[in-house]
């Protein structure tokens, strides 16, 4: 079987947590925020790390957010990511966090 390119790579785990955090219920939402607050830190890092000048703050936000948070942060960090070795470290810091959520 074929490895995806990286940027495949990166794109399909995104969509997998923003999927996953979309679909979960609220309450579960909610009890998770720790880790989707840890997931945001490290995609602003990453952004940071390549390029963008991200801010090193993370804005408060509510547990609905928590996929839209996401997908934007993951969307900036794939955009300002200018290798393929950049993208295959960001996508195995989303796996990671995937298999971390419940």
């Amino acid at each position: 079987m074929l490895e995806p390119a990286p940027d495949e790579g990166f794109d399909r785990e995104l969509m997998r947590i923003v999927d996953r955090l979309r679909t979960m219920p609220l309450e579960r939402l909610e009890s998770i925020q720790p880790q989707v607050r840890e997931l945001a830190l490290a995609l602003i890092a990453l952004a940071r790390d390549f390029g963008d000048p991200a801010p090193t703050a993370l804005p408060a936000f509510s547990a609905r957010a928590s996929a839209d948070v996401v997908m934007v942060l993951g969307s900036d960090v794939r955009a300002c990511a200018r290798s393929d070795e950049q993208l295959e470290s960001a996508a195995h810091c989303l796996t990671q966090a995937r298999r971390a959520l419940p």
